[in-house]
């Protein structure tokens, strides 16, 4: 996996963000035309197709991780997932509607259940004045899902059945669908980690080698003995980092599956 995270941080900081550091604008679809999240919409159309031996799959809309990426030569072992998150701050929380962060979430992978490692692409976007769905990046940090929770127990407890309470209102046909919705705070505004340019946190360290040369460790971050490693590119950093019948079970969350495996054509 090592060598993808960085190739798919790469990718996005060299088409957000000119060789100087100056940002770039683009257009999103407005939510009422669009079918997905718009902002994972315009990664699909204009930024993700240029990545070179990556496969990518994007999931369908309220399925998690939002894109999973492996690479062509080795398909099952690289695979990891991104979720993305937009918003117009870098403070306050972040909503996470039913599954919580976690640097390891479940798929399916050709039919069969598999653990892969997760990251989140937190994305400040900042409207362009006078131009209608037009934006900047604010701010773009894509973290290793430990680096928010690894408490693995936590997120296979919010996947798996709940139990819906039922017979609700004042005529006993409303129900209460006891889903979670976990908050956690925007790492865009964790004090020492705050950043104009884009940011990649992860638990490995990578080479430079691995960026192509184009990205350097920053700073080492430690979160209660845990350490993880902060990249940015190197041409331009700013750190410091320091009647209806109802059942009261529900269903298992859906997970994003991926087929690896081309089926056979006569």
């Amino acid at each position: 996996m090592s060598s993808i995270v960085p190739k798919v941080f790469y990718t996005l900081c060299r088409h957000f963000f000119d060789e100087d550091g100056t940002k770039t604008n683009f257009k999103l679809e407005s939510k009422s035309i669009s079918v997905s999240d718009p902002f994972v919409e315009y990664l699909d159309k204009n930024v993700l197709v240029n990545l070179e031996k990556i496969e990518y799959t994007v999931a369908p809309l309220h399925i998690s991780p939002d894109l999973a990426f492996y690479e062509l030569s080795n398909k099952i072992d690289s695979i990891f997932g991104i979720e993305v998150k937009t918003s117009k701050t870098k403070s306050g929380d972040i909503n996470f509607n039913s599954t919580p962060p976690c640097g390891k979430i479940v798929i399916e992978v050709d039919e069969s259940e598999k653990i892969i490692p997760s990251y989140y692409l937190f994305v400040q976007l900042s409207p362009i004045e006078n131009e209608e769905n037009t934006f900047e990046i604010g701010t773009m940090m894509l973290i290793d899902g430990d680096f928010i929770n690894s408490d693995f127990d936590l997120y296979l407890e919010a996947i798996g059945v709940r139990e819906k309470r039922i017979d609700l209102g004042s005529y006993g046909d409303g129900m209460d669908r006891q889903r979670p919705m976990f908050v956690f705070p925007n790492p865009l505004g964790i004090a020492g980690i705050r950043s104009e340019r884009s940011t990649l946190i992860s638990k490995e360290r990578f080479n430079s080698i691995d960026f192509d040369d184009e990205v350097g460790m920053v700073a080492t971050l430690d979160r209660d003995g845990k350490k993880f490693f902060a990249y940015q590119a190197v041409r331009k950093l700013s750190g410091p980092f320091v009647s209806v019948t109802r059942s009261t079970s529900t269903k298992i969350r859906n997970k994003l599956k991926i087929k690896t495996k081309k089926e056979d054509t006569e």
